[in-house]
Parts: C-alpha cells; structure tokens; sequence
C-alpha cells in the first residue's frame, strides 16, 4: 500500500549568483577575495556560472587583492582574457 501523504524530500536548488558590489567586495579580507575568487573558478569549470561574468568578476576582485595573491591573480585574469578573445572571434 502506498502512503497517501509522502514526506517531501528536500530539493537541492544551486544558489543564483549574488549580486557582488564594490561596497561589499571592498568590505572582504585579503583571505575571502581569495577563497571568492577561488570559488568563481569552480563556479565557471563546473558550468553554474557563465564564463563572461566570471571574467567580469575577476576583474573586479582583483586589482583589490595586495601582493603576491594580486599580481598572481592580475597575470591569470590578463591571460584568461587574451585566451578568451580569440575564441570570441571565432
């Protein structure tokens, strides 16, 4: 016999994307832009976010990151660019 009321059983439902202004990315520490921006890759690999905004994000983080983290970062974000172009054209 089947249950006339089934539990429901909860559903995952994937986060949508939040809307990151200067003002509250300015308010993260050196360690959050980081594990963010870490985050954004693995947003993008797995497919949950577009790669377009994922750049556009990146620019926006990483002039705010200092040392080495910062220029690492401005090195990646400068090739992922010059990498995305020629495919843009195409």
């Amino acid at each position: 016999m089947a249950r006339a009321n089934p539990t429901p059983r909860p559903v995952f439902m994937p986060p949508i994307m939040l809307d990151w202004t200067d003002e509250k990315l300015k308010a993260l520490g050196q360690d959050e832009l980081h594990n963010l921006l870490a985050n954004l890759a693995h947003q993008r690999d797995i497919g949950r976010l577009r790669p377009e905004h994922a750049l556009q994000l990146q620019a926006r983080i990483a002039p705010l990151l200092t040392g080495r983290r910062g220029s690492d970062a401005r090195k990646r974000l400068a090739a992922e660019k010059a990498a995305a172009q020629p495919a843009a054209g195409q």
